[in-house]
């Protein structure tokens, strides 16, 4: 994506205009003024496909820096207005203004920018990337692969108002307009590998949010709309000549969309002590786009209804309510019930848009299900300073509608059980501490088997497999000393599989924090913060035919593997603040990140060797400062280095990383990046 560039002195006027506009020459009593306008430039010395994805600055050069943040505040008329800049100079700035009289009217309307830089480096003989015309074979104007920046920025326009009707009633209504545009990693079957494509984004969403609210000394109810459209200016993209007539050599792109949705949500005090709470909402969601090819074409002859529609005709229904009720009939006891049910209504019609095969029947799949969740909780403070805390959480989902072929068994209902319980106490002066213990459960429904595979389904699929699990959490916040407090966190749970051969068998996550805080003077602080968390997950299945054992005896000719998982990521950090001098005012923070994974799988492509590990790194060091060279000005200083290693093997390794066009797409690592920026600021006041 081409970056957009904005140089200080072209921002400088505009900044001139509003200090302008927010600094009137007089001063009248109850009106309070205050504000700050930062200027500069900033310098980065090194290309970069990772520190600077959302900000823009992945090229080295120079950039501008501007913020904004003014107040006015009228005492007289109970009125404020505000006007609020970040990152003016970068492609990811923010510009908002807001005005407000306390309790009857306000407005506000915000841009905002958000870029998002491709970290991968692709070189590539694709052309016509940009557009939705493109040769995957590459044209005679482009013998040899070239270079690609790919990447998308979103551009949102926000405004909004509110107002107070009186006897109770408000009324408020807020519109968004976003685009995003640019262009994002795609690929096309292709034979043996894939083609390597790029789709281009140019997408308009827009949403509106208007509320009607009424608030009592008992009641408080609120009734709303909210409604969103989304329109995609590229239909289709093209891998060769567009062939408008049957629609060959073309790949859908997402289609046009809407929804809309109405609810209602109120909350009422029964007594002091007791408050109940509850909402219903129906929402529907519609993609009626015509189909972009003609009707008829790419499916197969025969009479099949999908060859007369126009479109999907796609809609989904939903329908949502919830109830809460909290009370405290005694004074040490606490007692909280909440429930919610939610229908999930797929009217889709049901059609054949291709022929049929062992392994599909052609038609699509509605599925619609429904779920229901409910909590009970009660608190009882009990001597000595100890608070219990029990619950019982459920969690059941009925899915309504099951596909007539099936890859892998399915499950009509699951359900979950949920055992907690907290115990907190404040162990000493200078010594709190929480422990809590979860026990959850999930089971279901008999397993409908797969039916379109000649071997038999013994495979669990993780997400409404039988589990259970067991949650441990331990929060101790510690001050041994006046100066210096610490915080220390442990998690730990562990989950157990059953009921089929195949699939999950066990999952295991840990993590531990510590955050340290101690303030040397009044005028010196030191942070510092640690942790470690882990992940392992084991799972076993069925690979490609093998006559190599291990075997089971029940898929006779297919080798069975075992594939545990293992994920574990370490940070440090240790910050200082201080003032250095009256007019200095000092800061330094320093960040390591590691990530790892590793994979104790067969890699099919490379025989028995087992796939590498990939671990990311990641080193920051940030030094700031300030110097009053006033009462209300000064100089701002602000220097980084960043840097990023991968040794990511699914963009480094042949063949993961190549395209069946020759493209290569691959990590550029390790980056280093040194930043250095400068800024003056004035203070209004």
């Amino acid at each position: 994506m081409k970056k957009a560039r904005k140089s200080i002195l072209s921002l400088a006027p505009v900044a001139a205009a509003l200090m302008a506009a927010y600094s009137p020459a007089w001063a009248d009593d109850g009106v309070y003024r205050s504000g700050e306008v930062s200027v500069g430039l900033g310098y980065v010395d090194n290309e970069n496909s990772q520190w600077g994805k959302f900000t823009g600055m992945t090229d080295n050069g120079t950039y501008g820096l501007l913020d904004i943040n003014f107040l006015r505040r009228d005492s007289n008329t109970d009125t404020w207005i505000q006007l609020l800049g970040r990152n003016l100079g970068l492609d990811s700035r923010d510009l908002r203004l807001e005005q407000r009289r306390v309790g009857d009217w306000g407005y506000f309307v915000e841009f905002s920018q958000l870029p998002y830089n491709q970290p991968l480096t692709i070189l590539t003989r694709t052309s016509g990337i940009g557009t939705p015309v493109q040769f995957p074979t590459g044209a005679a104007s482009l013998p040899f692969a070239v270079p690609y920046e790919l990447g998308t920025r979103r551009d949102s326009f926000t405004a909004g108002v509110s107002k107070a009707l009186g006897m109770g009633f408000d009324v408020a209504l807020r519109y968004r307009n976003e685009t995003k545009e640019g262009d994002r990693r795609y690929s096309n079957q292709g034979s043996p590998a894939f083609n390597f494509l790029a789709e281009p984004i140019d997408y308009e969403t827009n949403q509106l949010d208007a509320i009607v609210s009424y608030s009592g000394e008992k009641f408080q109810i609120q009734a709303g709309y909210y409604g969103t459209t989304f329109d995609n200016s590229n239909s289709a993209l093209w891998t060769a000549a567009p062939n408008f007539a049957t629609g060959a050599n073309s790949i859908a792109l997402p289609p046009d969309n809407q929804s809309h949705q109405g609810y209602l949500s109120g909350a009422y005090n029964f007594t002091p002590t007791t408050r109940g709470n509850f909402k219903v909402s129906y929402s529907q969601y519609t993609q009626n786009e015509a189909f972009f090819t003609p009707a008829g074409v790419g499916v197969p002859a025969g009479p099949f209804a999908a060859t007369s529609r126009p479109s999907l005709d796609g809609k989904v229904e939903n329908t949502l309510a919830e109830a809460g009720i909290v009370s405290r009939p005694i004074p040490k006891l606490t007692l909280r019930a909440d429930w919610r049910y939610t229908d999930r209504n797929d009217e889709t019609p049901r059609l054949q848009y291709v022929s049929g095969a062992a392994s599909r029947d052609g038609f699509n799949v509605p599925l619609s299900r429904t779920t229901n969740v409910a909590k009970a909780e009660a608190q009882y403070l009990l001597p000595m300073g100890f608070r219990i805390i029990g619950g019982i959480d459920y969690d059941q989902q009925d899915r309504e509608v099951t596909p007539t072929l099936r890859q892998v068994s399915w499950r009509e209902e699951t359900e979950e059980w949920s055992y907690r319980v907290e115990l907190n106490r404040s162990l000493s002066e200078t010594l709190n501490g929480r422990l809590s213990y979860v026990y959850s459960d999930r089971d279901g429904s008999v397993y409908l088997p797969a039916n379109n595979n000649v071997d038999p389904d013994v495979i669990d699929p993780i997400h409404w497999a039988d589990r259970k699990r067991d949650k441990w959490r331990l929060r101790l916040d510690w001050a041994p000393l006046e100066p210096l407090s610490l915080q220390f966190t442990a998690d730990y749970a562990d989950d157990k599989y059953d009921g089929r051969p195949l699939g999950p068998e066990s999952g295991h996550y840990e993590f531990y924090g510590l955050d340290a805080t101690y303030v040397v003077s009044e005028t010196w602080q030191v942070v510092g913060w640690l942790s470690h968390g882990q992940n392992d997950f084991n799972q076993r299945t069925i690979g490609s035919v093998s006559t190599q054992p291990p075997q089971n005896s029940a898929n006779t000719g297919r080798q069975v593997w075992y594939g545990p998982q293992h994920n574990s990521a370490d940070a440090v950090g240790l910050g200082v603040r201080g003032k250095a001098t009256a007019r200095i005012e000092v800061g330094a923070d320093l960040q390591y990140q590691e990530d790892q994974d590793e994979y104790d799988a067969l890699a099919y492509n490379t025989g028995s060797l087992f796939l590498p590990e990939i671990t990311n790194r990641r080193t920051t060091v940030t030094l700031f400062g300030k110097y009053a060279m006033g009462a209300n000005n000064g100089l701002k200083l602000e220097y980084i280095y960043d840097r990023y290693s991968t040794n990511d093997w699914a963009w480094q390794i042949y063949p993961f990383a190549v395209h069946n066009n020759g493209t290569q797409v691959y990590w550029d690592s390790p980056q280093s990046v040194h930043f250095i920026g400068m800024s003056y600021f004035y203070r209004f006041q």
